[in-house]
């Protein structure tokens, strides 16, 4: 190859080589623009929008409504950026999206509702404090110190904006400084609140569940219930158009005008339809969940083999049944059947299986006297453990160090017991160590407790009390302001039109 023509190649070679890096480049800013902008920007109907349109509701006499450089606007901007940065949410950019503006809007609720509140109590943001802000607030900052020359280049509507902007953070941190921040509380109130966690008590406990109840229990509800036991293999057709479209399918099926498989393939609608309608073996029971009335069920498992029902109607449906096998005894010898009637006691029976484990919790506290706690649990082959030391702490709130759910090492068997105030209080109630509780159900657990042991929590070292105190008035405003979201957006001078304007935005043609 010549020289020349080498070069040509180079060049032709290397100028593909740029564009198709031209391409990806512009490919990746189109796919960035596209997402800020499905973020930010509304996607207008062809027909155009005005600013009346984009409304979201009010707050008394103020609209919430978008606009560019408003509150609302800036928070939109404020809050995208944060979950943009935080890769918290998932890759669902139209949920992002909502989010967003959900939040944003929320927001600016509850500023015009501060706005309206300090309106009303005549507190007004001076001239002199904006001056200030604008000079501290590093809009003209340069190097960090405030530049004449940057303020008298910026336009006069940048300066106008900024002003307002300036005016309505200023009436929202005077609001929250007086309310929130600056709310005067008496020492005795922090002190009560810090100590409130300061009573700490630790438990031996045993556990009573369905895995500590014998076979010979769950055989014995089974043989006394053996109807609801017996299995039958069934085929099954679901209509869900209507009752007539199901007796008209029936009547095809009993004039043997067409099979039962060739029909439910043909018109079934649940999911045994490509199986010709074979739903297996069920049990009664699952007979019984399925149509509306005992009665139903029997009229299924009293059907002959290839025998059909007339239409059934079901809570979602009419269902047509086949008899494929007549019904069989169970076998309660079987693992398998066995393990059915746990899980149907499990779901249906839960006030039996309660009664059952609170009568063993009984015995087991009524033999304690010959020993002590734990060695009647091991003799009893009962789960058993001691807790760490833990305060009363309903809801696991943060304010006070230790609960329940940290002083089990989060057992599933005391799972919900942080939020059962019953279940708190009957344990708190014990006053000596070896008191013993009485069965407490918590969940599917039957729980007794004997109390261990009681002391001062050490959790918070006297060198660190004050920070805990500020820390529990920071909880305390972050409560308020929790609180203070609440009430404005449950105000009846609340008008809230977001998720139609939010529609009409962005999903109009």
């Amino acid at each position: 190859m010549s020289k020349d023509n080498k070069s040509k190649t180079i060049k032709k070679s290397g100028s593909k080589q740029h564009k198709n890096i031209g391409l990806m480049i512009g490919s990746i800013l189109i796919l960035m623009l596209t997402i800020i902008a499905f973020i930010f920007v509304p996607a207008m109907s062809q027909s155009g929008s005005s600013s009346e349109e984009m409304v979201f509701g009010s707050y008394g006499d103020s609209k919430i409504e978008y606009v560019a450089g408003n509150y609302f606007q800036r928070q939109i901007e404020y809050i995208n950026n944060v979950y943009r940065d935080s890769d918290t949410l998932s890759d669902n950019v139209e949920y992002k999206r909502q989010l967003v503006w959900q939040t944003a809007f929320n927001q600016t609720v509850i500023q015009k509702a501060i706005e309206e509140n300090l309106s009303k109590s005549g507190v007004l943001i001076s001239d002199s404090q904006i001056d200030k802000a604008m000079v501290e607030r590093g809009a003209f900052n340069e190097d960090g110190v405030f530049s004449e020359e940057l303020y008298k280049n910026a336009s006069s509507s940048y300066k106008f904006d900024l002003r307002n902007q300036y005016e309505e953070d200023l009436l929202r941190e005077q609001y929250l400084a007086d309310i929130m921040y600056g709310a005067r509380r008496s020492s005795g109130l922090i002190d009560f609140i810090t100590n409130m966690g300061s009573d700490e008590k630790s438990f031996n406990y045993v556990i009573f569940n369905n895995d500590s109840i014998g076979d010979e229990y769950f055989v014995s509800y089974a043989s006394t219930n053996l109807n609801i036991f017996s299995k039958a293999s069934l085929n099954k057709i679901t209509i869900f158009s209507s009752e007539e479209d199901a007796v008209k399918l029936q009547k095809k099926i009993s004039s043997d005008e067409i099979s039962f498989k060739e029909a439910a393939i043909a018109e079934s609608k649940d999911s045994y339809a490509a199986e010709g309608g074979n739903a297996g073996e069920l049990y009664f029971y699952d007979i019984q969940t399925d149509v509306e009335s005992d009665e139903a069920a029997n009229v299924v498992f009293a059907l002959k083999d290839k025998e059909i029902t007339d239409v059934i109607k079901t809570s979602y449906g009419w269902v047509i049944y086949q008899m494929v096998n007549t019904p069989a005894m169970p076998d309660l010898t079987s693992e398998e059947t066995l393990a059915d009637v746990k899980t149907y006691m499990s779901r249906n029976e839960k006030g039996l299986l309660e009664d059952y484990l609170v009568t063993k919790g009984i015995d087991f506290s009524n033999k304690i006297s010959d020993s002590d706690f734990i060695s009647t649990a091991l003799s009893m082959n009962v789960e058993n453990g001691t807790t760490g030391y833990f305060a009363i702490n309903y809801g696991n709130n943060r304010m006070i160090p230790s609960s329940i759910t940290s002083a089990t090492d989060q057992n599933a068997s005391f799972s919900s017991a942080a939020f059962d105030e019953l279940f708190l209080e009957r344990i708190f109630a014990l006053k000596k160590d070896g008191d013993i509780s009485d069965p407490l159900v918590i969940g599917n657990n039957v729980i007794i407790a004997q109390l261990a042991g009681s002391k001062i929590s050490e959790m918070i070292p006297e060198a660190s009390m004050e920070y805990y105190k500020y820390q529990v008035e920071s909880e305390i405003s972050g409560y308020m302001q929790s609180d203070l979201q609440n009430y404005v957006l449950a105000s009846d001078e609340f008008e809230n039109n977001f998720i139609l304007t939010y529609a009409n935005i962005f999903y109009s043609n």
